[in-house]
């Protein structure tokens, strides 16, 4: 199997990646969930004058984008430059954008940052990937700062569950919580907050129910606890253990 280094090198896929979450409906539903978290995030954990944010891995920008709006100073590294050729055309020029793989050759220098996030990579990563990429990120992390990661394919989330037993393509690649919780102890990280969105099964290309019923369904499942582990996209906010 490939690696997942190279799965977003093609100037395709960096084109076809970045309409999905401008087109599909069910993933800008699940983003727009995921701007109102992360802002609840950064209200409460972030300090508001002079703090640094790296977003590694960070595509064609959503996520950069939408955060470097409320942080004074940003950066964005990917491994693709056809992803960042994208990612440019949307942030301010404040924004630092490097390009390379920091499991390979550490760019990043001497620098540490009051927030990381990582969005849609660890799920997808292999095993020694997620590890590698872990370690380097944790010796970026300001020892009160905050590193925040999802996990879009939760393994017992109702969709992947479905997804097995109807045997789907990706069904197979999924991360479990036990893995979650290991990688964040393996390299003394503590989950100190977690956030649950699409537990009612749907497909980018399957949605069993109109966004205007699916959104405010969702918005109720998730405030229900013992739902929480069942939603196909976890996310965690973890900081150094003291």
């Amino acid at each position: 199997m490939k690696s997942y280094r190279k799965s977003h090198l093609d100037k395709n896929k960096a084109y076809s990646y970045h309409q999905q979450f401008l087109k599909n409906r069910y993933r800008a539903m699940i983003w727009s969930k995921e701007k109102k978290i992360l802002y609840e995030i950064l209200k409460k954990k972030i300090k508001k004058n002079n703090n640094t944010y790296l977003d590694f891995a960070c595509g064609t920008g959503r996520i950069l984008v939408f955060l470097s709006k409320y942080i004074k100073r940003s950066t964005g590294i990917d491994i693709s430059k056809n992803m960042l050729q994208i990612t440019k055309q949307s942030v301010p020029n404040s924004v630092c954008l490097k390009y390379g793989d920091i499991t390979k050759n550490d760019i990043l220098g001497e620098n540490c940052y009051d927030l990381i996030t990582v969005f849609r990579f660890f799920s997808n990563a292999e095993i020694s990937l997620r590890k590698e990429t872990m370690k380097v990120l944790v010796r970026h992390l300001k020892k009160d700062g905050i590193i925040i990661f999802n996990n879009h394919k939760n393994h017992s989330s109702i969709l992947y569950t479905l997804a097995r037993v109807f045997r789907r393509k990706n069904s197979m690649y999924t991360m479990k919580h036990s893995e979650v919780k290991s990688l964040c102890e393996d390299f003394g990280l503590k989950i100190v907050k977690t956030y649950s969105i699409g537990i009612f099964p749907s497909f980018d290309n399957l949605i069993l129910l109109p966004i205007f019923l699916l959104s405010p369904l969702e918005t109720v499942l998730s405030k229900i606890k013992f739902l929480k582990f069942l939603a196909f996209n976890i996310i965690y906010v973890c900081k150094l253990k003291e």
